[in-house]
């Protein structure tokens, strides 16, 4: 583990520890920061703490990128991006869809609701 995952998990648990039961804290981070607050989430849960959280742009592997690595032969590459686009594609279809149709129509209306997508 890194030095400075352990100084934040330790941070984090101490003022869990010192701001009681129910501890109205949060976490937040931005890119690596957003990784770090994963992990540390993570961990906070398994320790039976449920700590609101907060991630913009945090760090992930996708599928696609992972799939890449397993060749060399740029046909395949091809193959496999392209897969991985229409899969992608197919799945916000259907995530859209979904969500409309459980949609009052007071959430139709609401800004908040139709930026969320």
């Amino acid at each position: 583990m890194d030095s400075r995952f352990v100084l934040a998990m330790g941070t984090v648990k101490e003022i869990v520890s010192s701001a009681g039961a129910t501890p109205n804290l949060w976490l937040a981070g931005h890119s690596l920061g957003a990784g770090m607050a994963l992990g540390v989430g993570k961990n906070m849960t398994k320790l039976g703490h449920n700590l609101e959280t907060y991630l913009f742009n945090p760090p992930f592997t996708s599928l696609t990128d992972l799939l890449m690595k397993w060749t060399k032969n740029e046909a395949v590459r091809d193959i496999i991006s392209f897969s991985c686009s229409g899969l992608k594609a197919g799945f916000l279809t259907a995530a859209k869809v979904l969500m409309y149709n459980n949609m009052s129509q007071k959430d139709v209306h609401d800004p908040f609701v139709a930026s969320s997508n």
